[in-house]
């Protein structure tokens, strides 16, 4: 190869091969063709996929070497036209781009074509409007509220479950204040808090969960759970709140509560003794009335079912252990039992235990609840009545009945 140096011809023997090396070293392929549609010469990265194959295909009509890919066809024609054309090819998982620039005819080439691998910068291009649609999908079918608003207050964009919790259309709230969602006194602190917030970056809301109240349009005051959190772009500063409507919970936690208080004022007034056992957790909950009736203090008496069965006299555990079988099998409808008990000081108590079990969708007993009467003295008027129907009023004898 000579080149003109200083006003001189010179040759460069090496040049070709060190132009070659260089093509060769980078991540392209390179393609001459000439006026006839020939390719001329092919150096550089070899992309088989779409027929870049260096020292391969020299003499080949480059109609054929891209006849499956219409835009190399077409880019192709328009260089021939006298202008610079770019294709995009995508075989399987992979993405090329073809460059195709016209020549002035240096040896016989009129048509250069260059080309790269861009399957990752066409991955990011096809994947971003996926992906922001895929998470625009997220936020428009999360059940839990989502409010954007920007460091002056004002909402910058919400959720279709935000809207609905509070009972607007998007468009009325946004660009509005987000003090148009809040009651007093919070309604008043906003401003100031957010002001601290963004001068000292102290605050208890930013980066916490915490139940409060909301403002629906037509002036509803509902409890809800907001956690907030801060975005930054750059300068600039925006929060994001996450609101759960806690309407049905709070009311499920008032009657639960309720529905405890009241369990706790039967448990304290009723003259049984109260017993709720967790079968699968083997454990057993006793009323401070049932510990009582066996002269214990309420810390005396652990949640083991022993406490129980373990004082059971000896002669009557086979028949309640049967019960308790008989009624966890779902043999009997409830549970029914009498027996002989030992209170703390000795003394023997006779007992009327009755209790139901809880099952579960398979039928199995998970828990079984009931009380437990103390009858001592009714069994032993029985046995007064028994004895003086059987007996002699005045002798204490035998009658004629016995």
């Amino acid at each position: 190869m000579k080149q003109r140096v200083h006003g001189k011809i010179v040759d460069f023997p090496d040049a070709r091969r060190m132009l070659s090396a260089v093509v060769g070293a980078a991540p392209v392929g390179l393609a001459a063709i000439d006026g006839k549609g020939r390719i001329v010469l092919t150096e550089g990265h070899p992309f088989p996929q779409i027929g870049f194959a260096p020292g391969r295909n020299g003499g080949a009509p480059a109609a054929e070497i891209w006849a499956g890919f219409p835009p190399a066809l077409d880019a192709l024609a328009r260089a021939r036209a006298g202008e610079t054309a770019t294709a995009t090819l995508v075989v399987g998982e992979n993405a090329f781009e073809i460059k195709f620039l016209p020549l002035a005819g240096a040896n016989g080439a009129r048509i250069l074509a260059i080309a790269i691998d861009v399957t990752a910068r066409y991955a990011a291009m096809v994947q971003i409007p996926e992906r922001e649609e895929f998470l625009q999908g997220i936020l428009d079918t999360v059940v839990d509220g989502i409010v954007a608003i920007d460091e002056l207050g004002l909402i910058r964009d919400v959720n279709p479950a935000a809207a609905r919790i509070f009972g607007y259309a998007p468009a009325e709230i946004i660009g509005k204040t987000v003090t148009m969602l809040m009651p007093e006194p919070w309604r008043s602190a906003h401003d100031g808090y957010i002001r601290r917030y963004l001068q000292t970056g102290i605050g208890t809301v930013v980066g916490a969960r915490r139940e409060m109240v909301g403002l629906r349009k037509d002036g509803a005051i509902f409890p809800m759970e907001l956690a907030v959190s801060e975005l930054k772009f750059g300068d600039r500063r925006h929060f994001t709140g996450v609101v759960r409507d806690i309407t049905e919970r709070k009311a499920a936690e008032r009657a639960l509560r309720v529905s405890e208080e009241r369990y706790a004022l039967a448990a304290r007034g009723a003259n049984d003794g109260l017993w709720d056992w967790d079968i699968e957790a083997g454990t057993i909950y006793f009323s401070a009335r049932w510990k009582a009736m066996l002269g214990f203090e309420d810390d005396e008496i652990g949640e083991s079912p022993q406490e129980w069965l373990g004082r059971i006299h000896r002669d009557d555990e086979a028949r309640v252990f049967a019960d308790i079988e008989a009624h966890l099998a779902g043999r009997t409808a409830t549970f029914q039992s009498e027996y002989r008990i030992r209170r703390k000081s000795g003394d023997v108590l006779r007992m009327l235990a009755r209790g139901v079990a809880v099952r579960g969708a398979d039928g199995k007993a998970t828990r079984m609840a009931g009380s437990q009467a103390d009858i001592t003295e009714r069994k032993r008027a029985e046995e007064r009545l028994v004895h003086d129907a059987l007996h002699d009023g005045l002798t204490g004898l035998p009658n004629r009945i016995l």
